[in-house]
C-alpha cells in the first residue's frame, strides 16, 4: 500500500511508504461495505465488504433488486438501509435493509418500507439525535429533479430488553475509558413503518451532498432540472423547527458528496474542480476552507463514507474509465492513503463503514476527542514554525501566505468586480430603518441585504441606497447598489440566476424586484433625477386590515378641500428647515450654507371610495430631508381638521437668512423681519413641526432618466 501526502508549498502529491495502516482503531473489527452501482452500463445489486483487519475484499449478499445511484445509511441498530435508486428498467421506490450484526454468511437483504415517489441520484443521511433516516431530493420518474424530503423513524426510544455490552479502551495518556455499546433489537413491524413527508427543499436537486449534525440536515451543490450545470447553492433543514434556510454557497459549482467527521462537516467535490477536492464547512461562521485536492484527477461518481478521523472514497470513473480506486484521507494529518482496489469496478455506488464495538455516536465523540488532542499536541510546534517563518525574507513571507490562503470566504484572487443595482421592495415594520445602526442590535434593511448577498458571493464594501428610510417606513422602488465579483454576473443567464438566488435568501418581507449591471461610477443617491414618496391616510373608520400601511385619522373630521389646499402649499421651491428633524442652529447661519432649500416638483392627491376611505398624498422631488414628508403630512392634517390654517404653512415655508458677516458686529438679537429683497430674516431657532407616524409612508419610485429606465417602477410611476 502507498500513503499519498501533499507538499505544503504546491499541493503536489508525493508518495511515501508505510509499513502499517492506521485504519484499524484500537484493533476492533471494522468493515467497509460497497453497495450497488452501475458497472459498464449495467445496474448491479452486488455488495462487497472490505476488512480493515485482513485488508481483503470479500463478496457479500446481493440485494433483491439491482440498484444504482441509491441512498445508503448505517443506523444505530446495526442495519444498513439502501434506499430507492435506478433499477434495471426504471427508477425504484423500494428499500432494503441488511443486518450486519450477523455473520457474513447469514446476512441477507430484506425489503423495508417503500418511498412514495420512485427516484434515483438521491442522497440519504442518518440523524443521530432524532434516530431518523432522511431521503433527500433525487431524479424522479427519470424526468425532473425533485425537492422532496422524506424521513423514516423506525426505532422506539425505550431500550427495554436490549443487550448492553461494555468495552474498555485506553487513551494516549494511559487512562482507561469504558464504553457501553447497546445492541438494539428492532421488531419487524418497526421496519415496515411508512416514510413521512417533510417540508420541501428550497431548490430541487440531484447528485448532491447530504450530511447531518446536531439535529440539522445540510445539503450542498448537485444539479437541477433542465440543465447539467452543477449548482453552488446550499441549504440546511432544522429538525426541531421543521424549516429550511439557505446557507453560504459553495466556492465552486459541483456535484458532490458530504460527510460528518469528528462532528465537523466535509464536502468532497466530484471532478476535483480548480484543484478543490475536499472542503471543510464551518457551521458557526458559515464559511468554507479548502483542505486538499483529490489524489485522482477527473474523478467522478465515487462513494464517500467516514469513520474515526478518516474519510473513505471508493469506486467511480477516473478520467473517463471505470475504476475500483479506494483511498482514505485523514482530516488531522491531511494524508491520503491508497487502499486495495474494489474487485468489481463500478460508479454511482454507495458505501458505509461498520464497527462492532463503536457506535455511531461514540465514533463522533472519539473522533472529536482525537482532533482536540491532535490540535493540542501540535499547538506549540505550529507556533514555533510560525515564529521561524516570520524571520524569513518579506517577499517569501508574502508569497507563502498567498500560496497557502485556502479560505474561500476572502478570495483575493478575484480581482475584477462589477456593480449591480437592485430595485427592492420591503415592509419596514420590523426594521430599524434602511441604514445600519452603529452600536446597536437593531435589524436594518441594509444589514439584511448584505447578509443575503454574502451568502451568494463576497461583496466588496457595503451596499449603498438612494435614500435612508426611517424606522417603520416602507418602500416599493428603493434602488440599492452592491459591488460583486464579475464571475457571478458576467452574462444575462448568470445575472438571472443571481437574482433567483438572492430572492430565496432574503426574508419574506423583502422582495428583490429587478436587477441590472451599472457603471462603477453609478451613485444611487446623487444620480437620482426624481423621487416619489406617498403617504396614506385612512379617513372613514378605524381600520383593522392594512393598519400598518396607513395613518388612521378617522377620529377627526377631515375636510378634503382644506387638505388639498394645504398640500399644494408645498409645491415649488421653499425653505423646509421647519419641516426637518435636525434643525441647525440659525445663529450665524448664512443663506449660502442653507441646504434645506428644496424643490417639490409635483404634489398628487388621490381619494379612494373604497370600504375604508383613504387619501394618498404623493410628493415628487429630487431630494428630501430627514422626516420631511412626515412633518409635511402632519401639518396638512392639522389644516384639514381645523387646528391650523393654510397661511400658517405658507409662513413656515420661508427662506431663513442671516445678515452677512459685515453686520455680525451688531449686537441686536431681535428678529429682523424686513429687508429690501422681501426675504424674511431671523436669528432665532424656531421649533419644528410634529411628525406623522411612519407606518403610512412609502417610497414609491426613483427616476434616473432614460439611461436607467429599468430602475424606475413604471407601473408605480403612472
Amino acid at each position: 500500500m502507498q500513503q499519498v501526502s501533499f507538499n505544503n508549498n504546491n499541493n503536489i502529491p508525493t508518495s511515501s511508504s508505510s509499513s502499517k495502516s492506521n485504519n484499524n482503531i484500537n484493533g476492533e473489527e471494522m468493515y467497509l461495505y460497497a453497495i450497488g452501482g452501475r458497472s459498464f452500463g449495467k445496474t448491479i445489486g452486488l455488495t462487497n465488504r472490505y476488512s480493515f483487519q485482513t485488508k481483503l475484499w470479500e463478496r457479500g449478499p446481493t440485494m433483491n433488486e439491482p440498484r444504482g445511484s441509491l441512498g445508503v445509511v448505517f443506523t444505530d441498530t446495526g442495519l444498513i438501509y439502501s434506499i430507492a435508486g435506478s433499477g434495471v428498467k426504471s427508477n425504484l421506490n423500494s428499500c432494503e435493509y441488511l443486518n450486519v450484526n450477523k455473520p457474513l454468511k447469514e446476512q441477507n437483504w430484506t425489503f423495508g418500507a417503500s418511498l412514495e415517489v420512485p427516484r434515483h441520484a438521491l442522497s440519504a443521511t442518518y440523524s443521530i439525535e432524532s434516530k431518523k433516516i432522511y431521503c433527500v431530493g433525487g431524479w424522479q420518474y427519470g424526468k425532473e429533479s425533485c425537492a422532496t424530503l422524506d424521513s423514516l423513524h423506525f426505532m422506539n426510544n425505550n431500550n427495554n430488553g436490549n443487550m448492553t455490552n461494555t468495552t474498555t479502551t485506553t487513551t494516549q495518556e494511559g487512562q482507561q475509558e469504558h464504553h457501553q455499546q447497546t445492541e438494539i433489537v428492532v421488531e419487524e413491524e418497526e421496519l415496515q413503518k411508512k416514510w413521512i413527508s417533510c417540508p420541501r427543499l428550497i431548490t430541487a436537486r440531484k447528485l448532491h451532498g447530504v450530511c447531518s449534525k446536531n439535529n440539522k440536515i445540510y445539503i450542498f451543490g448537485g444539479t437541477t432540472a433542465g440543465t447539467f450545470k452543477p449548482l453552488t447553492s446550499a441549504e440546511v433543514y432544522d429538525e426541531t423547527k421543521r424549516e429550511w434556510s439557505p446557507i453560504r454557497d459553495l466556492p465552486r459549482p459541483a456535484q458532490c458528496c458530504a460527510t460528518t467527521v469528528c462532528n465537523e462537516i466535509y464536502i468532497i467535490l466530484w471532478g476535483n474542480p480548480k484543484n478543490i477536492g475536499i472542503l471543510h464547512y464551518n457551521t458557526s461562521t458559515d464559511t468554507y476552507v479548502k483542505i486538499s485536492k483529490l489524489p485522482i484527477s477527473n474523478w467522478f461518481g465515487f462513494a464517500v463514507t467516514s469513520f474515526g478521523t478518516k474519510i473513505y472514497l471508493v469506486g467511480g470513473i477516473e478520467n473517463g474509465k471505470w475504476t475500483g480506486a479506494f483511498y482514505s484521507f485523514d482530516v488531522l494529518t491531511k494524508i491520503w492513503e491508497q487502499l486495495p482496489s474494489l474487485p468489481f469496478v463500478r460508479r454511482r455506488l454507495s458505501a458505509v463503514v461498520y464497527s462492532k464495538k463503536i457506535s455511531i455516536q461514540d465514533n463522533q465523540i472519539n473522533g472529536k476527542r482525537k482532533m482536540d488532542e491532535y490540535m493540542k499536541q501540535n499547538y506549540n510546534k505550529n507556533r514555533n514554525n510560525n515564529n521561524n517563518n516570520n524571520n524569513n525574507n518579506g517577499k517569501n513571507k508574502k508569497k507563502k501566505r498567498k500560496m497557502n490562503d485556502n479560505n474561500y470566504n476572502n478570495n483575493e484572487n478575484m480581482k475584477k468586480y462589477e456593480k449591480i443595482a437592485l430595485v427592492v421592495e420591503y415592509d419596514g415594520k420590523q426594521y430599524h430603518g434602511f441604514q445600519a445602526q452603529d452600536n446597536t442590535n437593531d435589524i436594518s434593511i441594509q444589514t439584511t441585504l448584505e447578509k443575503a448577498l454574502n451568502m451568494i458571493c463576497t461583496i466588496q464594501g457595503r451596499v449603498n441606497s438612494a435614500g435612508r428610510t426611517d424606522s417603520g417606513v416602507h418602500a416599493i422602488g428603493m434602488v440599492v447598489t452592491a459591488v460583486v465579483p464579475s464571475l457571478s454576473v458576467s452574462n444575462d443567464i448568470l445575472l438571472k440566476q443571481f437574482l433567483q438566488k438572492l430572492r430565496t435568501r432574503v426574508p419574506k418581507d423583502i422582495s428583490i424586484r429587478t436587477i441590472c449591471k451599472v457603471a462603477m461610477s453609478f451613485n444611487p443617491r446623487k444620480m437620482a433625477h426624481n423621487k416619489r414618496y406617498t403617504y396614506c391616510l385612512a379617513l372613514d373608520m378605524p381600520i383593522a386590515l392594512g393598519r400598518q400601511y396607513a395613518w388612521d385619522v378617522s377620529c377627526w373630521n377631515i375636510d378634503i378641500t382644506l387638505l388639498k389646499d394645504a398640500a399644494k402649499c408645498f409645491q415649488g421651491m421653499h425653505d423646509f428647515t421647519l419641516f426637518c428633524e435636525r434643525q441647525k442652529d440659525i445663529v450665524n447661519f448664512t443663506k449660502k450654507d442653507n441646504n434645506n432649500i428644496l424643490t417639490i416638483s409635483n404634489v398628487i392627491i388621490n381619494v379612494t371610495n373604497s370600504r375604508d376611505k383613504k387619501v394618498y398624498i404623493s410628493f415628487e422631488g429630487k431630494s428630501f430631508r430627514h422626516k420631511q414628508v412626515r412633518k409635511m403630512i402632519h401639518a396638512i392634517v392639522d389644516v384639514a381638521r381645523g387646528v391650523k390654517t393654510k397661511e400658517d404653512i405658507e409662513t413656515q415655508l420661508v427662506v431663513l437668512d442671516v445678515a452677512s458677516s459685515s453686520s455680525s458686529n451688531n449686537n441686536n438679537n431681535n428678529h429682523n423681519l424686513g429687508s429690501n429683497d422681501g426675504v424674511i430674516r431671523t436669528k432665532t431657532k424656531i421649533p419644528t413641526n410634529p411628525t406623522a407616524p411612519a407606518c403610512g409612508l412609502t417610497l414609491s419610485w426613483i427616476d434616473y432618466g432614460e439611461g436607467y429606465s429599468n430602475l424606475c417602477m413604471k407601473e408605480e410611476k403612472k
